[in-house]
């Protein structure tokens, strides 16, 4: 009768939006965001260091650390774009 949840309701409706764009054949966040941070490394500009950030912070907060796919570096690439730290 009684739960409790480690996730916030609203990373929680993030993380079932993201399953309805991928179950529909589109990009997740973390896809957008990958994109994002390509995009940035290619041609690095505030522009899109912007659109980085935004994509970053649009994926559910329990999410981000696996965006890059990589268990060791986890999210530091980009917060140290966005934010100057390795959020690790």
């Amino acid at each position: 009768s009684k739960a409790s949840f480690w996730i916030d309701p609203e990373e929680f409706i993030k993380e079932v939006a993201d399953e309805i764009e991928e179950l529909n054949g589109r990009p997740s966040t973390s896809d957008r965001c990958r994109k994002a941070y390509q995009d940035y490394l290619t041609k690095p500009s505030t522009a899109l260091k912007a659109a980085l950030k935004k994509a970053y912070e649009a994926i559910p907060e329990h999410n981000r650390q696996y965006v890059l796919r990589d268990m060791d570096a986890k999210s530091g690439p980009i917060r140290q774009i966005i934010y100057g730290d390795s959020g690790k």
